[in-house]
């Protein structure tokens, strides 16, 4: 349940990372693509449209290499699943006495690593992000009040 909720918290804030990431892609191919960006800086500075195409075409090309659209929605699917995982651990924490507990205990570690399997292949992983969600899961864990970590970029 400790692992659903750390994963749950770190894919949330990958997934805000790289969604910042496809903004930012997306505003500079279209601001500085604009008919009328173009049009306002050409004659008086050439050079700096072909600047700003260059900008747009790496930005595009970075997008297209790293596959951000895809790794985008693995980062929404983890970030549910693993809320749906955890959430699914505390209803059997609080039933773990009833008829077919193990069961659907083997149930779930087989979906965490799938899971785990799914991130391996196609997320990032931040070694200190993980970190820090761990220290934030435990101390809610503890009974601690405890700052949200601040994602960082």
């Amino acid at each position: 349940m400790r692992e659903a909720r750390v994963r749950s918290l770190y894919f949330g804030e990958m997934l805000s990372r790289y969604t910042k990431r496809k903004q930012w892609v997306q505003g500079l191919s279209l601001g500085f693509s604009s008919a009328a960006v173009v049009t306002v800086v050409r004659e008086p500075w050439p050079a700096v449209t072909a600047a700003l195409a260059a900008v747009v075409a790496i930005a595009n090309a970075w997008a297209i290499s790293t596959n951000l659209d895809q790794t985008l929605l693995t980062l929404a699917t983890l970030r549910t699943s693993w809320e749906d995982l955890r959430i699914e651990y505390g209803d059997l924490w609080s039933k773990w006495y009833e008829d077919g507990a193990p069961s659907r205990f083997a149930a779930l570690q087989r979906r965490a690593n799938d899971l785990g399997m799914l991130a391996s292949a196609g997320a990032p992983w931040d070694k200190k992000a993980v970190a820090r969600w761990e220290q934030f899961v435990d101390s809610e864990l503890g009974g601690k009040d405890a700052a949200r970590p601040e994602p960082t970029e």
